[in-house]
């Protein structure tokens, strides 16, 4: 749903409007998945501030951003339909996280995350102070990025509503030979950090492959399990562990690389990983009471 906030007030915005003298910018706001932070951009020519945090132009560290069709409206649906909101993105020599934006794209940075998408008011007598003031700022639209298609020179962003997260399959349960459960959820029960390990890189390591020579795990005891960085350029990212061994050195094999070559010293937590069989749970975690798979289950046969 749409909401009003305003820097000063209600009464302001409109008095604002009423006069025709009013100027208007977009803000976006991604906010990004596995603690990496959030982006702050603006088509203005000059930075605006917002709820305490500073939205760039595309001169300095942000990017060229407009809604597809920009003439069009965005169409509220009536019912439980999804609406959808796309968003062209020119990246400029804007950085996420220290990395090239269509590098961070391509590398899934972007993936899942939330945002947020404002219209912004102010007085064209206002002179350009560095950053702007606006005197209102409409809440036009709000969800979660379902799709991105970049080509050399463009990005587009299609964000779905929260209206889609009710777009799930029915009946949320089903009989499989896998535990149904995510590792460390509410229903598994489990403590993550009673399953985790710090450490720091060392040489030889990649985006890729994470070296260390202080962890104790046995190999294969993280796979399938995750890596996060707590200091260096990738701070906060999460990536998922192909495979783990433990040697000289110990070596984390990652499924997708990380979008910055971690440094000697970096320091991460590496978490154990589940594949979802019984005896895992059972061998592994001491959990079995909490498996929710049906390993059981008779395979499809066939009568002639």
């Amino acid at each position: 749903m749409k909401s009003i906030t305003y820097e000063t007030s209600a009464g302001a915005t409109v008095a604002l409007l009423a006069t025709r003298e009013a100027m208007f910018a977009t803000l976006i706001q991604f906010s990004l998945l596995n603690g990496a932070g959030s982006l702050y951009y603006t088509s203005s020519d000059w930075p605006l501030k917002f709820n305490g945090n500073t939205y760039q132009t595309a001169m300095n560290s942000g990017v060229v951003i407009d809604r597809k069709g920009s003439k069009a409206k965005i169409k509220w649906n009536i019912g439980t339909h999804v609406n959808t909101l796309a968003i062209d993105v020119l990246a400029n020599n804007a950085k996420v996280n220290g990395q090239d934006f269509f590098a961070a794209v391509k590398q899934g940075v972007f993936d899942g995350a939330t945002v947020t998408f404002y219209r912004a008011y102010w007085n064209r007598t206002t002179s350009f102070m560095n950053p702007i003031l606006p005197v209102g700022v409409v809440q036009m639209f709000a969800g979660h990025v379902a799709q991105i298609d970049s080509s050399r020179s463009k990005v587009t962003f299609t964000i779905k509503d929260y209206m889609d997260l009710l777009n799930i399959q029915l009946p949320r349960n089903l009989y499989q030979g896998g535990c149904l459960n995510t590792l460390y959820d509410t229903a598994c029960t489990l403590n993550a950090n009673s399953f985790m390990e710090t450490g720091g890189v060392t040489s030889g390591s990649s985006a890729s492959v994470v070296n260390n020579t202080t962890l104790t795990g046995t190999t294969g005891v993280y796979d399938q399990g995750k890596i996060t960085f707590t200091s260096g350029l990738n701070n906060g990212i999460s990536r998922s562990v192909k495979q783990y061994i433990n040697g000289s050195p110990t070596t984390i094999a990652l499924l997708s690389p990380f979008p910055n070559t971690p440094a000697n010293g970096d320091t991460f937590k590496v978490f154990q990983g589940c594949n979802k069989t019984q005896s895992t749970c059972n061998t592994k975690f001491s959990n079995l009471i909490n498996f929710r798979g049906f390993p059981y289950i008779p395979e499809n046969s066939t009568a002639v």
